[in-house]
């Protein structure tokens, strides 16, 4: 029993854990997350979403790729 009570306390940690992570502007709220990471290339300024490895181009509503000021060191 003690087992079992240790293991509902754990996942109650875990899942207030994760409701406190960051979200991004990719999600839609703490409970809806899309699971993609925003990436910056920091020659370009481009930005690109990724998931499990792969990236596309972020586009705004115009279809054109989402770009910041590019940092040139």
């Amino acid at each position: 029993m003690n087992d079992f009570l240790s293991g509902m306390c754990f996942m109650l940690i875990l899942v207030a854990a994760l409701r406190c992570w960051p979200t991004d502007d990719s999600d839609r709220d703490a409970d809806h997350r899309s699971g993609m990471g925003v990436y910056t290339d920091y020659k370009t300024g481009l930005q690109y979403l990724g998931k499990c490895g792969a990236l596309t181009p972020r586009l705004d509503t115009d279809g054109k790729q989402i770009m910041i000021e590019a940092h040139h060191d």
